[in-house]
């Protein structure tokens, strides 16, 4: 708690919009400031000039603004040594522009010593110096030369020279010291019921340019030393779970910074890491990218405790009060966890195994796995905060062998998309993806939400959903009100806020049931089920009326149909999940009988029209066969006839040759005889063209007896 008074000297020039300060006062608990200047704003931009300085000299009133010091009997604390505060802000604002500014803080010899408490802080030393004179950021120039305190016999010591802290940072910084956190209460008042112990040690130097390190010379940069902890315990009334540090170390170089261990305990919760961190004074300094490793192991941790400010686990968080988790952007970290056991609401989550990443303002999640709702879950995905307003979910997970009625109680929008969990009771599996939009409260927007997948389940017991207990209703089979589901296999995808159920398979029951169709998150429903019946399970009366239909069915079309078994029955359920409309076509059952015998007629008469079909195609294939085969015979013996003519023909005229006596008449003959041979090549060619004329005459009459049966 700090006490502000401010008394006030100003002089108001309003024509010139310049307000002058004369001798003001500003009083934090004990320590007074003076101040004086001006700020003046004749256009859009505001000048001023302002000085101030500390206007007393002694140590004790920086010390009032410790809270617990000066709340608790400040008046009678011991005190020592001189302090000295002065400082100016001069210049400029207008948006980017800054003005200049400067600090000088001097503590000499200071000592304090709460009257109640055993042990001085003593030997303060305090030399610091912050100067800008243009209000250019780069033209910052931090100087603490010289920071000692020794608490009770623990000295602690630091100094810092940082200037161009944005174009190159140049810096030398060292802090060595050892705190017992025992000792703490001491030294200063602690509020009732805080207990504290163990042992704060630091030793780290830091000496060189920022540029070196972005070279990659880290030979030129000189960064080492250790932050530890060890033997931490805390407790108070707002934290009564407390924490204890078993061990804690950082250790320094100028690559990187380790994590050499962690062993950490909050409450319930345990946790053991180590990893190293790359680039960190890049980070700090000038927001550049950390690059790290982490391995985190835990036998457990309680969520609901942590996020709680009470420590107690008696409710879980309020997660209306919520608000997204924001991923840096400079951030790039990769984390591989192991963790028996954590609790998160009313979910026991179990053996979770796999490894985070962390990059561009979205967080990975690798082939992550654990047991929960007595089924296991394996998951990857991306939750990516590039929109604030609305966080951005891709997920692909599988789980197995999950409790229906348990996953319903624990999930929001598993209610909303599957309102029939609630009423069932047994195991399922799933392998689903979803992409969507979380809300500022990180709850899934669900009509963002698109995806799909598959759903298993072995036997489930349904009762009580109200839509089938109308529906139980409508068909009067009170059995339907309690059904148990055999070997669920369905698929299902979800957009613009309704799950669309694809047709499957089941039992209800001994009933075969085909299902399909929607619902909606906002518990609209739009399901079509048809029913086989067995004729056993329809009361007496539906009976005796359908083979009353059969009889007069069978009469009318001279048929000998008995009634089928089982029935099928449509039905359609709409409306909401809580006030359902029922359809049923159970008065179209009995008309479907006489339909049914009308169907068994048409198939026996279908049944002969295709016997015919078979038998005039064997005919015409028959008839086209033969004809083929008597082409075939009729050209074969019409090669045999054509090279008996030429053998005859070509014999004769060679002969003709042979009888020829002188050259003359040799002359004569050859002419002759060549004649002669072309005249048999001509008559032989002549009887192959008559048969397959004859062939072709006799295939054609035969393909027009085909075509005349088929028809």
């Amino acid at each position: 708690e700090v006490k502000l008074n401010l008394k006030a000297d100003l002089e108001m020039d309003m024509k010139n919009s310049k307000y002058t300060f004369r001798e003001n006062e500003l009083s934090l608990n004990d320590l007074l400031i003076g101040f004086d200047g001006f700020v003046a704003m004749p256009t859009d931009q505001i000048l001023m000039d302002i000085k101030f300085s500390a206007k007393k000299a002694a140590f004790s009133s920086f010390v009032s603004l410790i809270p617990g010091i000066y709340k608790n009997d400040f008046k009678n604390l011991k005190s020592a040594g001189t302090l000295s505060l002065d400082g100016f802000v001069k210049g400029t604002y207008k948006d980017p522009t800054m003005p200049g500014y400067g600090i000088n803080l001097s503590i000499q010899n200071g000592m304090f010593q709460h009257p109640s408490l055993p042990t001085a802080v003593k030997n303060v030393q305090v030399d610091l110096k912050v100067n800008n004179p243009d209000g250019v950021t780069d033209h910052t120039i931090i100087d603490l030369k010289r920071l000692h305190v020794e608490l009770g016999t623990d000295p602690f010591d630091a100094h810092m020279y940082v200037s161009t802290p944005i174009s190159d940072a140049n810096i030398d910084a060292a802090v060595r010291g050892t705190v017992n956190l025992g000792n703490i209460k001491n030294l200063v008042p602690l509020e009732k019921g805080t207990n504290l112990s163990g042992t704060l040690k630091a030793d780290v130097t830091a000496k060189g340019r920022m540029s070196s390190i972005e070279k990659k010379q880290y030979e030129n940069f000189n960064a080492a030393g250790y932050i530890s902890v060890a033997g931490m315990n805390y407790k108070s009334e707002s934290y009564p779970q407390g924490i204890a540090i078993n061990q804690f170390m950082l250790t320094f170089n100028p690559k990187n910074v380790t994590l050499n261990s962690c062993d950490v305990k909050m409450g319930n919760s345990d946790i053991k890491a180590t990893g190293a961190f790359d680039n960190f004074l890049a980070y700090y300094l000038k927001d550049e990218t950390l690059k790290g490793n982490l391995t985190l192991n835990s036998s457990l941790i309680d969520l609901n405790e942590l996020m709680t400010s009470s420590g107690s686990t008696a409710s879980a968080p309020d997660t209306a009060s919520m608000s997204v988790i924001k991923i840096p952007s400079n951030i790039d970290f990769n984390l591989n966890t192991n963790i028996t056991k954590m609790l998160y609401e009313d979910l026991v989550i179990q053996n979770l195994k796999g490894n985070v990443s962390m990059q561009n303002a979205a967080l990975d999640i690798n082939d992550v796995s654990f047991y929960t709702l007595d089924g296991m879950v394996n998951m990857k995905g991306k939750y990516a905060t590039t929109n604030l307003k609305e966080p951005d979910i891709n997920f692909n997970l599988s789980v197995s062998n999950f409790d229906i009625q348990k996953t319903a109680k624990a999930f929001l929008t598993v209610q909303k998309m599957a309102p029939i969990a609630e009423r069932c009771t047994g195991k399922f599996s799933s392998s689903f993806n979803v992409t969507g939009k979380l809300d500022q409260h990180m709850q899934p927007q669900l009509n963002t939400l698109k995806g799909g997948g598959t759903l298993k389940t072995g036997d489930v017991v349904l009762s009580n959903f109200e839509p089938v207990s109308k529906m139980a209703d409508a068909l009067k089979m009170p059995q339907y009100k309690q059904l148990a589901l055999q070997s669920v296999n369905l698929s299902f995808r979800f957009k613009d806020g309704r799950v669309n159920v694809e047709p499957f398979d089941t039992k209800l029951g001994s009933t075969n049931a085909k299902i399909e169709g929607s619902n909606g998150f906002d518990q609209t429903i739009d399901y079509n089920i048809t029913l086989a019946i067995p004729k056993a399970q329809l009361g007496t009366q539906a009976v005796g009326v359908m083979n009353n239909l059969v009889a007069s069915a069978n009469k009318a079309v001279g048929t000998n149909y008995s009634m089928p078994d089982p029935i099928n029955v449509k039905v359609n359920i709409g409306g909401t999940v809580t006030n359902p409309v029922i359809k049923t076509g159970l008065k179209d059952a009995a008309m479907s009988v006489t339909e049914s015998v009308k169907e068994e007629v048409k198939a026996i008469v279908e049944e002969k029209i295709d016997e015919g079909k078979a038998m005039a195609k064997e005919q015409a294939d028959k008839l086209i066969h033969d004809a083929e085969t008597k082409a075939r015979e009729l050209h074969d013996a019409a090669v045999i006839a054509s090279d008996n003519t030429k053998k005859q023909g070509y014999a004769a005229a060679d002969k003709l040759v042979e009888q020829a006596k002188d050259p003359i008449s040799k002359a004569a003959a050859k002419v002759a005889a060549d004649k002669l041979k072309k005249e048999t090549d001509v008559k032989a060619a002549q009887i192959i063209k008559t048969a397959d004329d004859q062939g072709k005459k006799l295939i054609e009459e035969a393909r027009k007896q085909s075509d005349a049966l088929l028809k």
